[in-house]
């Protein structure tokens, strides 16, 4: 797993995600939903704590780790808490790293040998599925800026947990925006779809959809290129 790491001061790096876990003991603040991440500091030289979400700027609840690639192949995920780690470790070792500040070589190697990029393409079923664990499955985005440029269309997606997304549609691109009108309904999505078919990526507002059952009453994207880029806010 990798992920964006928010700090809550509008900043953020990228890091190898070791261990994922939950504090029995919850509080008022960072630490308020329980479950955190294991993963290294900005300057990498340490493994620390990464919590969720932050509680403490209510009433929103600020997610405070974006997901660019879900990949667990190579966990331990237990079946009833669905809480686990690397593999090539254990939760004790990675917790002693945290409590004394330290890191070890083979985790150091991992994340130094992982290619991030900040503009993917949708080109594979993993790669959607990267772009749902980043965006949630779009769930609560709403459309904050669509513009169409010789051919092609940039849209900005809002309302995402803990991010942006801008999109890129490129090839023979049609799209309807027209069921989520922003003078006459509530423009956020609940869900959505992204299909690979026939040379076309298909991107629609509704979950589980099928490429014939898109048409009018669904928001909806068509084109056979799209690149994306996560913008972090700045909580």
């Amino acid at each position: 797993m990798y992920a964006i790491v928010k700090q809550g001061n509008g900043k953020a790096y990228t890091s190898m995600v070791f261990g994922h876990y939950e504090d029995k003991k919850k509080e008022e603040g960072t630490n308020w939903w329980g479950q955190y991440f294991v993963v290294l500091n900005e300057n990498k030289t340490a493994l620390i704590k990464h919590y969720s979400f932050d509680y403490s700027r209510r009433p929103y609840l600020h997610k405070m780790i974006v997901f660019t690639d879900g990949n667990q192949e190579d966990w331990n995920i237990d079946d009833e808490t669905g809480f686990g780690e690397l593999k090539i470790t254990d939760k004790q070792s990675l917790l002693d790293m945290v409590r004394d500040g330290t890191v070890s070589a083979e985790l150091l190697k991992l994340d130094d040998a992982y290619s991030f990029d900040e503009y993917p393409e949708i080109k594979t079923n993993t790669d959607i599925e990267n772009l749902m664990w980043a965006s949630g499955g779009f769930h609560d985005a709403y459309i904050k800026d669509l513009k169409e440029n010789n051919g092609s269309l940039y849209v900005l997606f809002d309302g995402i947990w803990g991010c942006n997304i801008e999109m890129w549609f490129t090839g023979d691109v049609s799209y309807d925006t027209s069921s989520l009108n922003l003078e006459d309904v509530f423009p956020a999505w609940y869900g959505s779809t992204m299909i690979l078919k026939d040379g076309f990526i298909y991107f629609v507002n509704e979950e589980d959809m099928k490429v014939e059952d898109i048409g009018e009453g669904f928001c909806w994207f068509k084109a056979r290129n799209i690149k994306y880029h996560i913008i972090t806010d700045p909580a």
